[in-house]
């Protein structure tokens, strides 16, 4: 519940004015005093609920910005800021993708996050793990190759000094995801 309402102001603004509307109308009807101090503090409680909501960033916001973030900068070939997103112990797949970054052997064209299926929390707050899948879609040169591609991804992230940085990753095709993640590769081009 406290999820809903930090991370949709727009929900709690509407299933507020519901309520609150709902004690006017009464108020209205019967005239009692009570409702309209219930009509009154529902408007109160949601106005405040509204501006916390907006106010708080929480974990999933948080990390969900900074994989557009890392998106749009893949997608305008800003290859440091992508390899600023990988953890200093990275494993082997992601070592493997920040050395073709750093080679320059790609060029996109086109870098977008389709759709975040999952995204998990777990671990203390000064090591926090963060899980996460998705589909996304890139397009791009490698050499002669020229083309777009659809992939569905599962990246494993730690929070390090207040930054999400990308421990491990894995990628297959993109209906992947409905088979439960079963063909996943590191392997990149």
């Amino acid at each position: 519940m406290i999820e809903f309402i930090l991370e949709n102001p727009i929900g709690v603004a509407v299933a507020g004015a519901g309520l609150a509307l709902l004690a006017f109308i009464t108020w209205v009807q019967t005239g009692e005093a009570k409702i309209l101090y219930l009509f009154l503090a529902t408007l109160l409680i949601t106005i405040a609920l509204v501006v916390v909501s907006g106010r708080v960033v929480t974990e999933r916001e948080e990390l969900t910005a900074m994989i557009f973030q890392t998106a749009n900068d893949l997608e305008n070939n800003q290859f440091q800021a992508v390899i600023d997103v990988i953890y200093e112990r990275p494993s082997e797949a992601v070592l493997n993708a920040k050395s073709l970054l750093n080679t320059e052997k790609y060029i996109f064209s086109a870098a977008r996050v389709k759709k975040i299926h999952k995204m998990n929390f777990s671990g203390p707050a000064d090591r926090r793990q963060g899980f996460v899948t998705m589909n996304v879609f890139v397009e791009g040169r490698l050499g002669g190759f020229q083309g777009g591609t659809p992939r569905y991804v599962e990246l494993t992230l730690v929070r390090v000094n207040g930054e999400w940085k990308v421990t491990d990753f894995s990628h297959a095709d993109a209906f992947e995801g409905f088979k439960g993640g079963a063909g996943l590769s590191t392997e990149l081009p």
